[in-house]
């Protein structure tokens, strides 16, 4: 425990003089309850990081499996799809009226 203890003290030391120069360059100030509060944080930092990385690898299972079941599921009832394309005219503008291709 005391260990776990001494190991925490050091990276949160660590974590403040680090950003020290930064703090003090900005702020003209030093954090005198750093220390403490990083004890609180950095144990939550690891936990944090790895939610995160699983709730970055839910979300990319999650979008592909929205797209597969996109592709694989055909248009509605059978029916054909259509879809509008916008020329631009010679001057640049958008045409009054849109070009529908039915397939």
């Amino acid at each position: 425990m005391v260990g776990r203890l001494a190991a925490a003290l050091v990276v949160s030391a660590a974590a403040q003089l680090a950003v020290l120069p930064i703090s003090l360059a900005h702020f003209n100030q030093l954090s005198t309850i750093g220390v403490l509060a990083n004890l609180a944080v950095v144990p939550l930092a690891g936990l944090a990081t790895v939610l995160g990385l699983v709730a970055v690898a839910a979300g990319l299972a999650v979008r592909h499996h929205r797209i597969s079941r996109a592709e694989a599921a055909p248009s509605a009832a059978g029916k054909p799809s259509t879809t509008v394309s916008i020329r631009s005219s010679p001057n640049g503008r958008p045409s009054a009226r849109p070009k529908v291709h039915s397939t």
